[in-house]
């Protein structure tokens, strides 16, 4: 589903370039739950935001389902944006002074879906992640786990193929970081949906992925497949 081929990306600043990532080769295949672990620093979050379409290559050739990123005029971007990819940030990134109801269906205003179905898909959403009781509620008078599901939530609301993770569950406590990957192991088992990860925590990387793929100074340094432990069949 996505194949990075000698992938460079290069911020220029005056006087001291950024060389950010450096020929990264790999693929992700379609379902496949997919860890990036690596020091800061080393290109991770560069890498998803690429991917996702928000900032363009300096070299190289990213492929999604065949279609190369770097060719796709502002147009075609903007849908592989709003219908490829699903995003979900450490900070959660939702609107503070609106509900969750309101977070989620935001993409689907973009999407120009009619009122109703709106309201009803992120209702379902919502209810899917666990939050039926909140859905009216603003960031502010959720925790830090229930933002995170409603982040969740708004990046399924356009029926993504891949959902890019960074850091989910940077800013949670153990036991609310459980909960963020148990709902995203869910979502990739039981709807098929790739999921890229970045995290710090090698022991969830080891449990829940299919394939780790660890990065050192804008390189892949070591590319590993998994054999997943940590499959379950719990509702979300």
């Amino acid at each position: 589903m996505i194949k990075l081929i000698n992938a460079e990306k290069i911020y220029k600043k005056k006087g001291n370039d950024v060389h950010a990532l450096k020929g990264i080769s790999f693929e992700v295949e379609e379902g496949a739950y997919v860890s990036i672990v690596g020091r800061s620093g080393s290109g991770k979050s560069t890498l998803l935001n690429l991917i996702g379409g928000l900032d363009s290559l300096t070299s190289g050739k990213i492929l999604f389902n065949g279609n190369a990123l770097n060719e796709m005029k502002k147009k075609e971007l903007e849908l592989h944006r709003r219908f490829s990819i699903g995003m979900i940030f450490q900070s959660f990134n939702l609107i503070p002074f609106r509900p969750a109801i309101d977070n989620v269906v935001l993409p689907m205003v973009f999407a120009e879906l009619p009122l109703k179905e709106r309201k009803k898909r992120a209702t379902e959403l919502l209810e899917l992640v666990g939050l039926k009781d909140r859905i009216n509620h603003i960031p502010a008078e959720m925790s830090g786990g229930e933002a995170q599901r409603v982040a969740i939530a708004r990046a399924l609301a356009n029926n993504p193929k891949v959902i890019l993770a960074d850091e989910p569950t940077g800013n949670l406590d153990s036991t609310t970081s459980e909960e963020i990957i148990s709902i995203l192991m869910n979502l990739n088992k039981s709807q098929k949906i790739t999921i890229l990860m970045i995290t710090h925590e090698n022991d969830i990387a080891r449990r829940v992925s299919d394939k780790i793929i660890t990065l050192f100074d804008g390189k892949v340094i070591n590319s590993e497949l998994i054999e997943r432990k940590g499959d379950t069949d719990e509702t979300i």
